[in-house]
């Protein structure tokens, strides 16, 4: 699949494309007369998840490039020692409402797909904690396999110019930088609820399994967008913790673009040679104190 070899330098996407999408996603939901008396309710849910993003991220933000920036000095992945507020302002608006976007999609998924429900159940013990681990695993294994591929063909030339640059904007991502996404890609991301209907259709799963997911996702993509490494150094030397995706790996893919497409998992971009070869060597050259931004990135094993 073709791509291209770094950043787009152009100029900015216009901020009334994000508005525009998330004001359409909003008024398709909340106007829709078929959930007739339950519209005010939906209006809640935006405003109640919305502000649940922006709290989340502005707690990293504080936590990491403000209250923590000296101690984790040698943790620091960016090069900038503060990002342009007008960027932390993007940011925080496209990601904004490209969680409205995602509520609406996650509405009408409920809405129009009801059956997925009847497998539901409330009661840990009738299934118990492992079955409960396994179907969250397979939730996460599922929404990884579909980012995966979605995010190869947002690298599409075509596609990457008029779509994906927005999230690309970010070379040295933020915390605000997790769900910054042009409102089509918004709309493309929202799609993995409509990939676990299969799995919500065919086997039991207790009704807060989309709950943890959702706080899942939105956890380790803020970490993911960092800008810090908080995982330890150890971690890739370990079997089964190295499946698991690390700051660096997706900061690496803001740097060079070309690679590291993953979003939780490395299995996608170790199968299709997308990794970037030298991961483990930056990885661990950040540990002893090198200069992680100054390291040639590398190129993915194969090409997309």
């Amino acid at each position: 699949m073709a791509t291209r070899e770094g950043p787009i330098k152009s100029t900015r996407t216009p901020i009334w494309i994000g508005l525009g999408g998330a004001g359409a996603a909003l008024l398709a939901t909340v106007i829709n007369p078929l959930l007739g008396s339950e519209a005010n309710e939906q209006v809640q849910i935006f405003f109640s998840e919305t502000a649940k993003y922006i709290a989340f991220a502005t707690t990293f933000f504080v936590v990491f490039w403000v209250l923590l920036d000296k101690p984790l000095k040698k943790r620091k992945l960016s090069r900038k020692p503060w990002p342009k507020p007008s960027q932390v302002f993007r940011e925080a608006l496209f990601s904004t409402c490209t969680q409205v976007i995602f509520i609406a999609v996650d509405i009408w998924t409920a809405f129009l797909v009801p059956a997925s429900e009847k497998n539901s159940y409330s009661d840990i013990a009738t299934h118990g904690w492992a079955y409960y681990a396994m179907i969250l695993f397979f939730v996460f294994v599922i929404h990884d396999a579909y980012f995966y591929w979605m995010h190869r063909i947002m690298h599409h030339p075509k596609l990457y110019d008029r779509v994906h640059k927005v999230h690309h904007e970010s070379t040295d991502p933020t915390p605000y930088s997790a769900f910054h996404f042009h409102p089509l890609e918004a709309l493309g991301e929202a799609g993995a609820a409509v990939a676990m209907l299969p799995l919500f259709l065919l086997l039991p799963w207790h009704v807060s399994i989309p709950v943890v997911w959702g706080l899942g996702q939105l956890a380790l993509n803020v970490i993911g967008h960092l800008g810090y490494e908080v995982y330890p150094s150890w971690w890739l030397k370990v079997p089964v913790l190295k499946w698991k995706n690390t700051a660096m790996h997706h900061y690496m893919h803001h740097q060079m673009v070309r690679g590291n497409y993953g979003l939780y998992f490395r299995w996608w971009d170790k199968i299709c040679g997308t990794e970037f070869k030298n991961l483990e060597t930056k990885y661990d050259a950040l540990f002893k104190d090198a200069k992680v931004a100054e390291v040639p990135a590398g190129q993915p094993a194969g090409q997309a």
